[in-house]
């Protein structure tokens, strides 16, 4: 480990995946996933490591066991206590092979759905949530990203295959803001849905993706010095008349925006 160090010292390489870090871990499943076995993603003098789940529709809650009928079932806790550095619920990634520095997310799932609650939080460095069809933050749920973010941040790029890259996500960080990017929108899908009562807290970032429909009934809460980016079909600013399928922030949730460093604001329509 001193070696590499030097090396990437020497280099000015100031952010070096070494022996002494930790991998990262992938579990794509059908019907079952059980978490109750330990996955260690700590390192001793390291960085954390990354942890990936792809299921066709995976569901996070309160307890174990909760029959969520054809859902993949994940305990919010478990998840937890994997102490990933950054947890991806949806799909799997891989670094991009195109030249540029980015993170290709391979997504699997067509329904990610969170419905855990406050006393068993989604909490983790960062969280990122991608499903094709929809993600849903039902409204006792709860997801939240604190501490510190150990891997470099990247473009998250989105690849659903052959049939085009509609999609929601949501992802928060204790880190800096990722934008999302998608090569080929149809917007025949992709639904987000926050809805009211949810909690969704970042100390570092939030970003949120839908190509087909966003509804955000819950305020962001969003940290001073904290970063918001968001992409939607249609984005309406102030008290105006908002139409079906516009995503719109009023006069209050403009105002909430005052302590971000950085806003960004994207339409696919």
């Amino acid at each position: 480990d001193t070696f590499f160090s030097a090396q990437s010292d020497r280099l000015g390489v100031t952010d070096a995946a070494l022996a002494r870090d930790a991998g990262q871990v992938s579990f794509t499943v059908e019907q079952v996933l059980s978490l109750q076995g330990q996955t260690l993603l700590s390192a001793k003098n390291g960085k954390k490591g990354k942890a990936d789940v792809s299921a066709p529709r995976i569901e996070v809650v309160a307890q174990p066991g909760t029959d969520t009928g054809n859902y993949v079932s994940l305990s919010a806790d478990e998840l937890v206590a994997m102490n990933a550095d950054s947890l991806l619920l949806g799909g799997t990634r891989t670094a991009s092979t195109s030249g540029s520095e980015a993170t290709v997310l391979n997504v699997g799932a067509d329904v990610v759905r969170i419905n855990n609650n406050a006393a068993h939080a989604l909490v983790g460095s960062e969280i990122i949530l991608a499903a094709k069809n929809a993600v849903e933050l039902s409204a006792q749920s709860s997801v939240v990203a604190s501490g510190t973010v150990d891997h470099k941040v990247q473009p998250l790029v989105v690849n659903n295959g052959a049939a085009g890259d509609d999609g929601a996500l949501l992802r928060v960080s204790a880190g800096a803001a990722a934008s999302v990017v998608r090569k080929n929108v149809l917007g025949q899908a992709g639904r987000l849905d926050v809805a009211a009562g949810a909690d969704v807290r970042a100390s570092g970032s939030t970003w949120l993706d839908a190509t087909r429909a966003m509804r955000l009934d819950a305020p962001l809460k969003l940290a001073q010095g904290s970063a918001l980016g968001v992409s939607a079909p249609s984005i309406s600013l102030g008290n105006t008349a908002v139409a079906p399928g516009v995503l719109g922030f009023d006069a209050t949730a403009l105002s909430g925006f005052s302590n971000l460093t950085d806003l960004q604001l994207n339409s696919y329509g």
